[in-house]
């Protein structure tokens, strides 16, 4: 099963924890400020090499999207709460996502 990372919409002015977005392509993924506990996933799927998809949350007239995939490039402890996690490889995707995350959840497995 694959890990995905639910995000806010760039644009979205309530952003839990801000998240580095390419400016040339709003699609995609630089870079995102987590909880240990997502941080210790994207490790794992680094280590295993493994895809992880952007599941970017619906805001205004933009409806939910699996907006990209990405490889995990680097995960750096912050303090003892937070992560910085960094991406590449990131490939532009438009595709439905596989499930509604609840209201708060920040990742899923599917």
């Amino acid at each position: 099963m694959a890990l995905y990372l639910v995000l806010h919409h760039p644009k979205d002015p309530d952003q839990r924890y801000p998240n580095a977005w390419d400016r040339k392509d709003p699609d995609k993924i630089i870079g995102i400020t987590t909880t240990l506990e997502i941080a210790e996933h994207c490790q794992t799927a680094r280590y295993n090499k493994e895809t992880v998809y952007i599941h970017r949350c619906a805001w205004g007239d933009f409806q939910p999207v699996i907006c990209c995939s990405v490889s995990v490039a680097e995960v750096k402890q912050i303090d003892k709460w937070n992560a910085y996690v960094s991406f590449e490889t990131s490939v532009t995707l438009v595709v439905k996502p596989p499930r509604t995350p609840k209201l708060g959840q920040s990742f899923y497995f599917a």
